[in-house]
């Protein structure tokens, strides 16, 4: 399996334009406040509290 040029340019483009979601993922404490919520199954939003109490 070869790995094209073009191919490697695409995925550099995509990656960059992921930065800003991967650093914020990058901390600890933001992925246990996403975990949380995405557990709670409520899109709608999350009440500050509601989230400490977990």
């Amino acid at each position: 399996m070869s790995v094209h040029s073009e191919d490697i340019q695409r995925l550099a483009e995509e990656f960059e334009s992921c930065q800003k979601i991967l650093l914020a993922l990058g901390d600890e404490n933001r992925q246990h406040l996403m975990l949380e919520m995405m557990r709670m199954n409520d899109c709608g939003g999350v009440r500050v509290g509601t989230i400490a109490q977990k």
